[in-house]
């Protein structure tokens, strides 16, 4: 491998070498370059959703989340089903669509998050997101993040905010066409998450 070479590159490099020799650790070498890719893609989407949500130490949360997968055009949540997890976009892009209607809402990409009222209050969904490309994200459990916020208090009021913050604007969306419904006000939503996580 010439000097100078970035590492990405000299790994690529070494295993296309090595194909032609011993195909079976070529392969290794590969499998071992994308969970590089990914690890970095992961701790780029979580230093992003740390930025977006106000949350500022999100290694624990990070560690505790589980990687899932979906193809384009797999519906990742839907409007109505249960869900106690919330997801952190690592790599992709999703659409958040109001039912029935089919109305897309809002796109989101790496280090976006969704699915935070489900895991916060235990209610159903209340919008659709489907994946508009394939997509790697990590899946954060209401037992992950109960564990996280007890050591970490003040992270309930600075989510739980942004997420009466997002709840106004996706009825507000839901609304356009039709009456009026009142908004929970962000310090009444902090207390109910607050009774939901136990805390």
């Amino acid at each position: 491998v010439e000097a100078g070479t970035g590492l990405d590159q000299a790994i690529i490099k070494t295993s296309e070498e090595l194909a032609l020799t011993s195909p079976v650790l070529s392969q290794e070498l590969r499998a071992v370059t994308e969970e590089i890719r990914l690890g970095r893609a992961r701790t780029d989407a979580f230093r992003l959703f740390a930025e977006r949500s106000g949350v500022e130490d999100v290694a624990a949360l990070a560690q505790a989340a589980r990687a899932v997968m979906y193809a384009a055009h797999e519906a990742i949540v839907r409007r109505g089903e249960s869900g106690s997890s919330m997801f952190v976009i690592v790599r992709g892009e999703a659409a958040v669509v109001l039912e029935p209607s089919g109305q897309e809402v809002a796109r989101l990409t790496d280090g976006a998050f969704f699915g935070e009222m489900s895991l916060l209050t235990g209610a159903p969904r209340n919008a659709t997101v489907r994946a508009v490309t394939d997509m790697d994200l990590l899946e954060i459990t209401v037992d992950a993040f109960r564990t996280f916020v007890l050591a970490n208090p003040a992270t309930v009021e600075t989510i739980g905010v942004a997420t009466a913050k997002r709840a106004a604007e996706l009825q507000q969306a839901r609304d356009a066409d039709g009456p009026t419904t009142p908004v929970e006000p962000a310090g009444s939503f902090v207390d109910r998450v607050r009774r939901f996580l136990r805390l």
